[in-house]
This record gives structure tokens, sequence and C-alpha cells, in this order.
């Protein structure tokens, strides 16, 4: 009696199956804060959205350029949702302001004021107008003094005449920065009024930086009784952060200077200032770890030339979009570095948001490669695109300081790195060398049987 083979493929496929879901992702451990080298606790109010500027140490502490390994967890230590993105502005309503303005005396029509005609004070407001004895004849003008004001306005509101008269009047506009040049905006405008509340008391001003402005209307006998600025919105951009970067010599002939950030900075611009009077054309590379190829940035030529006035001239900073913390400059031709160049790098402000879930205090952590970006599902935040508005945020307050201690941390998985799909591939290899002999061990056991 012949003994009945079994099969053998099913459950091998079964096995290969269940290993590379353990090898990848579904068997994943879910961080705690102790898998982490850096830790930050916060408070605030509970079941809001919580905010704070990134503090410096994170930077220096992640192990990722994408900034893959933060999270935020609560007290019990469970993950909490949370977006890092780029500080927004800060918006600014400038509320109204009223105007000083001044009769001017015109000779005729075309005139137009001299620096001479206008007395201002150290900071640039009108004390006095000195009159050219106007003639009946030439129409009424008026200098608006806008020194005093941190923005340039958008628009006037005017009201002229006496109260209820009816009036319509063509407004020419010229504006001036130094009381010499008084170019004319060439959209003319009108201000009316018919009562029942029929009319226009707004003037649309032009763009520019002007702090005078001087207004000629076509009818006389409509002397304004109020001037009020109204001002545009304004959005004011965070200022970037830098540091200063100590360099050090490679090798004994000046030609390399070697520079390290200290962690992974959303870096902006970077900047070789030269200490004393030179100038030398140089290669920048950067790369992103100690052990990787230098990859090749720009070519430039970095001086510092003093002029016969005693101002210097320097190189400008090299505007970037990188997180490279290794830097180098290279001496691209014969001449070699006189004294060695400093190095400031300036990087954008980004700021965590995090839902203030559970129970607090909560914890910020980071430096821990074996972890990538939390699942993007995972740090979705209604409302949060990345721009100024939305949803209001609270500020988060820091309990204590930053805090980092290096060493073993745990892996996400079974296996890190490449290790993983390279035992996968060596696994798959040797299934498929034996599924292939066991197909040749059948055929020839069949080819047995027929015989």
């Amino acid at each position: 009696m012949k003994r009945k083979k079994r099969p053998v493929l099913f459950p091998l496929l079964l096995f290969l199956l269940g290993f590379n879901r353990a090898l990848f992702g579904q068997d994943t451990k879910v961080p705690v804060p102790g898998d982490f080298a850096g830790s930050l606790v916060l408070t605030g109010a509970q079941g809001v959205l919580l905010g704070l500027e990134l503090p410096e140490a994170v930077y220096q502490g992640i192990e990722r350029p994408d900034m893959g390994d933060i999270r935020v967890f609560d007290r019990a230590g469970l993950l909490v949702p949370f977006v890092i993105r780029p500080a927004p502005a800060i918006t600014l309503n400038p509320p109204p302001e009223n105007v000083p303005f001044f009769p001017w005396g015109q000779e005729n029509d075309a005139a137009l004021p001299s620096g001479t005609d206008i007395v201002i004070d150290a900071e640039g407001a009108v004390v006095n107008i000195k009159s050219r004895g106007g003639r009946p004849s030439a129409d009424p003008a008026y200098i608006l003094d806008l020194s005093g004001f941190s923005a340039t306005p958008s628009s006037l509101h005017i009201t002229l005449g006496k109260e209820g008269e009816f009036y319509n009047t063509t407004v020419r506009i010229y504006s001036s920065a130094d009381l010499a040049r008084w170019p004319e905006y060439q959209n003319r405008q009108t201000l009316a009024w018919f009562g029942g509340g029929v009319g226009r008391d707004t003037l649309e001003l032009p763009r520019g930086n002007y702090r005078y402005l001087l207004l000629k209307f076509d009818r006389p006998n409509l002397p304004p009784r109020n001037i009020t600025a109204f001002f545009e919105t304004i959005e004011i951009p965070p200022p970037a952060r830098e540091k200063t970067i100590a360099g050090e010599w490679r090798g004994n002939d000046r030609r390399i200077a070697g520079y390290a950030a200290g962690g992974f900075y959303p870096l902006t611009a970077i900047e070789f200032p030269l200490p004393e009077a030179d100038s030398i054309e140089v290669r920048i590379k950067n790369r992103f770890t100690g052990e990787s190829e230098w990859s090749f940035v720009t070519r430039t030529n970095l001086f510092r030339i003093s002029n016969s006035g005693g101002e210097i001239l320097t190189s400008k900073a090299l505007n970037i979009n990188t997180s490279a913390p290794f830097w180098e400059l290279e001496a691209a031709g014969d001449l070699a570095f006189s004294s060695l160049p400093g190095c400031v790098i300036r990087w954008a402000v980004y700021e965590l948001v995090f839902l203030g879930r559970g129970e607090g205090p909560w914890t910020l952590a980071w430096g821990n490669g074996d972890y990538g970006p939390q699942g993007e599902g995972d740090m979705k935040l209604p409302g949060l695109t990345g721009g100024a508005g939305g949803p209001e945020i609270e500020t988060a307050r820091p309990l204590g300081e930053p805090t980092y201690t290096p060493g073993p941390r745990t892996a996400p998985s079974w296996f890190s790195g490449n290790w993983g799909q390279f035992i996968l591939w060596a696994i798959l290899i040797l299934a498929a060398a034996f599924l292939s002999g066991l197909a040749l061990y059948i055929a020839k056991g069949m080819k047995k049987e027929r015989t």
C-alpha cells in the first residue's frame, strides 16, 4: 500500500504570510514615552488645542530629518493627536486714526509744495505750513501728515463742508516721502453727498511708502471737517531663529573647513562670514550623517572688503531649504583660507499643536529613529492647514526644562532598518528553491507510478 503524500505547500504559504505580517507592521509595537531619548512635560487646558514653538532641544535630539520621531503622550502614556507646522504669521488689524491736515495756499493750480514750504520736527511731523498766498481762483489744497503712523493707510474717510451740505467734487491726490517730489496718483476720485445716505466719502490711496499727502479739490468752500485713515490687515511673519556654529580645519593646508549644526534644524539660510579682509572662491557641501557622502550645494565667492568710507562689504547669506546638520567649505582655486570662516545658520519657526486629550500633563517626546512619522490619520486635526486662522489655539506651558537621556532604544518591530527585508527575501528564495525541489520530486514520483 502506497503512503499518501501530505500537502506541504499550503502550510508553508501560511507560515510565510504570518511571518511577513509579524515582520512588517501587523505586530508593530505602539510607542511609549520611555522609548524616546528626549522629553518635555507640558501643561494646559484639557480638551482644547494646545500649541508651543518647538524648542531647540527637539532639533538637537531628533534622529530623523523629517521630524518623524516625535510623539505626544497624555498622563497615562497614551498617544495624543498632533501636528507640526510652520508658525503662522501674526495678524494685526490697526484701528482707524485721525489724520492731521493743514491748508496750503498755492500760487496756482499747478503748484506743488517744496521742502521750504513745510516745517517739520525731528520725527518728521508737520509743525507749520508756509503759505504762498493762494489766489481765490486756485483749487483748495490740503497737506496731510501721515508720518506718525506705523503703516501706510489704504483709504481715507473724509467729511467735507457743513453738516448736511450737498456737494460733488473731484480730488487729485499727490504723495511724497521727502517733501521734495510729489508724484500724482493717476486715479482721480470723487467725493459727493446728495443726502438720504447717497454719496461717496472714501478715497482709495496709492500703494507705496510715503509720509505725506496733498489733496487738491476742484471746488472751493468745502473745507474738510474730519479725515480718518483706515489700514489693511498686516501679517508679520515670525522672525527666523539663528545661531553661530564654530568651525574647524580639516587637514593642515587650510583649504577645507567643517561645521556641525548639532541637529536637524529646518534651515532657511546659512552664512559664512569672514573674520578679516579676504576674497576666495569656495565649494559648499553638506551631508545628513557623519558617515554619508558629501553632497555638492553650490560654488560661490566669499568676501570681506572695506571701502574708502569705512563701510564693510561682505558676501550674502545663502538661501537654502534643508535640515542637513553637517557643512563643509572647500577652497575651489589655488588660494587657501587666510583665516577660519564663521558659520551662522537660520531656521524657520515651527510649532507643535496637539489636542489636550485625556488627562494632563502631556509629554512631548522625541529621539528614536526606529519610529517613523505617525500615521497620517492619527495626526489630522480639523481646521489646521498649516497657515493662520482656524480654531483658537491656547498656549501649552512647559513644566521644567527638556531632558535627554541617550542610550539604546526599543525597536518598533521584530527587526529595524533593512534587516527585515533582507531576511524576508532570504526566506522567500529558500522557499522557492524548496518548492522547486518538491515539484521535481513529485514529478519523478508520478513518472515512476506510470511505469
